[in-house]
């Protein structure tokens, strides 16, 4: 019986011995398991900061992108408007030279009449008992305010081929009128201006409404394209 009581009290200490080393066991493995929570947590706090910090950055990404579209928008509204006057600048000088040479060809075209009358008075007055001649002087002053708009023209073209054209056309017409004036007229100093020759100046002269009309129909156009009506302008307006 005391051997089996001994054996009782052995197998009970083993048991007892497994107990606790399995307590033991299973502690230090809650203690592992609660360090590696603690640690996933702490894994867990630092991804969702992450998280946060790169929801942040996204979130300023975003508002400085819109930042900058914004400002973009901004400057390219500026650069349409800064374009647009230029535009309008442009086009307002371009009309008021092609308005200015359509004056000048206009006062020229006057000129032009009266210069040929007086070259052919000149050649039909009567001849002085002194041989004393009176000499015949054209100012050409229409002459000289067409020559500055079409130089103008010239420089700053109009965006109106057509424009230009035509007023090359009546700069060379206006050119041919003045030379055969002046020739007519240092003929007619002498009284040496022939019938001939007077009729070819008329005929040449006689041209200076429809070479006008023409020139003026192209700058109607212009004007028109350009929303300009010079029939609108007053006297102060024209100076």
């Amino acid at each position: 019986m005391a051997i089996v009581a001994i054996v009782a009290a052995v197998i009970s200490l083993g048991m007892m011995a497994v107990a606790v080393w399995q307590a033991r066991s299973a502690k230090r493995s809650a203690d592992v398991a609660e360090a590696d929570l603690a640690e996933s947590r702490k894994q867990t706090t630092a991804a969702e900061q992450a998280a946060a910090a790169a929801r942040q950055q996204v979130a300023e990404a975003r508002r400085q992108n819109e930042i900058a579209e914004e400002q973009l928008r901004l400057a390219q509204e500026e650069l349409d408007a800064g374009q647009q006057r230029c535009q309008k600048e442009e086009s307002a000088r371009h009309v008021e030279a092609v308005y200015k040479a359509l004056l000048a060809a206009a006062e020229l075209r006057d000129e032009l009449r009266d210069d040929a009358t007086a070259v052919l008075e000149h050649q039909d007055r009567p001849q002085s008992p002194f041989g004393v001649e009176p000499q015949l002087i054209l100012f050409g002053r229409a002459e000289s305010a067409w020559d500055a708009a079409v130089n103008t023209i010239r420089v700053d073209k109009p965006s109106s081929p057509e424009v230009t054209a035509a007023i090359g056309t009546y700069d060379e017409y206006a050119r041919n009128a003045i030379q055969a004036i002046e020739g007519a007229r240092d003929k007619a100093e002498e009284h040496r201006l022939s019938m001939s020759a007077a009729q070819e100046l008329v005929a040449l002269v006689n041209r200076r409404d429809d070479e006008y009309e023409a020139l003026k129909g192209v700058c109607d156009e212009f004007f028109a394209a350009n929303g300009f009506n010079p029939d609108r302008l007053t006297v102060s307006d024209e100076s």
